[in-house]
């Protein structure tokens, strides 16, 4: 069957160069459109990154709106109280009262930031694996205004304490 038949080289490897073609064709198509998936499914999900951001922001802000109007509402009967208090547990409650004021603003000033829209954005893989990483900045304010609100809590209760002695002891 094959016997008359003549093999051309020339033929056979105008072939295979031609399947070869093709075949890195159909790959860099299908690399193409795996890559347009890729960035279209990003922009999907960076959109929806930045709308849940604007959300917790405005849901934050909401919160510190009502934190303050407790605040305005709570402190002049606060103050009532504190003025029939000894003059020490006085010092004790208004030292409590700025640490957690001190440490409230630190709170919210930080959580604003993080999520203000100037925040940036998680970086890609391949990008973080190239990039060097920034040393964390020292967040000494806030660690020093819980520092001094949990001394002020023992202070407290070392006076609770005292009191309750003196008053058992009568």
């Amino acid at each position: 069957m094959f016997e008359n038949q003549t093999i051309d080289m020339q033929e056979i490897r105008t072939v295979l160069t031609d399947a070869g073609h093709t075949a890195v064709g159909f790959a860099t198509m299908a690399a193409k459109k795996a890559n347009d998936v890729r960035l279209d499914f990003t922009g999907r999900y960076d959109d929806s990154l930045v709308d849940l951001r604007h959300q917790a922001l405005e849901i934050v802000k909401r919160a510190e709106s009502v934190r303050v109007d407790v605040e305005a509402r709570v402190e002049p009967v606060m103050t009532k109280v504190v003025e029939r208090l000894p003059q020490p547990a006085q010092k004790l409650i208004q030292d409590a009262a700025e640490a957690a004021k001190e440490l409230q603003s630190k709170s919210y000033q930080f959580v604003v930031k993080s999520l203000s829209p100037e925040a940036k954005a998680p970086v890609a893989k391949k990008a973080a694996k190239t990039a060097t990483p920034k040393p964390a900045a020292k967040t000494t304010a806030p660690k020093a205004a819980t520092a001094k609100a949990a001394a002020v809590k023992a202070t407290v209760k070392k006076v609770a304490v005292k009191k309750a002695v003196k008053s058992t002891a009568k």
